[in-house]
Formats: C-alpha cells, structure tokens, sequence
C-alpha cells in the first residue's frame, strides 16, 4: 500500500502522476494556486485529503508536507509506503517504512 504526498505548488498539475496507484493521496496547495488541474479520466475511486495553506512564506508548503509525513509515520501501518512528489521534474522518493 502506499500514499503520495504531492507537492502542486511545484508541480501545478496531476496528469501523468499515476494517481491510480495510491490508496491515499494528500495534496498540498499554496496560497497561490485557486485551481487544480486534471485532465485524466478514472475509472477507480480516488482518496484525495486536501491541505490547503494560506499564508505565503517561504517553503512554507514544504514544512507542512514535513509536518504530515511526521504525523501519518506515527499514525498508520508501517507497512505503508511513503511517496513524495516534488518538483517541476516531478521528482519522486518512495520509503519503505518498515
């Protein structure tokens, strides 16, 4: 199982990500970003939990994304493997946590 912690500030669209593969997908939005973009079609159901941040200040999404990996780490199966989508490249890390 595992769960993607996407940064859009950087990223600023989800096409292409293989979203299909998460059972769970936390999704981090700037104070700066009034829409999400989605083009692809799915036919499975999608758990997104929204965070949206409202003050602008330097890496402030990235100290949040930190802030929910620490929490999720100590709140799920350690069986559950971290993603971690940054990045205009879309740069990936995937944790095996246990």
């Amino acid at each position: 199982m595992k769960y993607a912690f996407i940064d859009y500030e950087n990223i600023h669209s989800l096409d292409n990500l293989n979203l299909h593969l998460y059972e769970r997908i936390f999704l981090f939005l700037g104070a700066n970003q009034p829409t999400i973009q989605l083009s692809e079609k799915f036919n499975d159901e999608l758990n997104f939990t929204l965070i949206t941040i409202k003050n602008i200040a330097k890496n402030n999404l990235d100290f949040h994304i930190a802030y929910y990996l620490g929490k999720m780490d100590m709140q799920t199966d350690k069986n559950i493997e971290f993603c971690v989508k940054i990045g205009r490249a879309v740069q990936q890390e995937c944790r095996d946590r246990s």
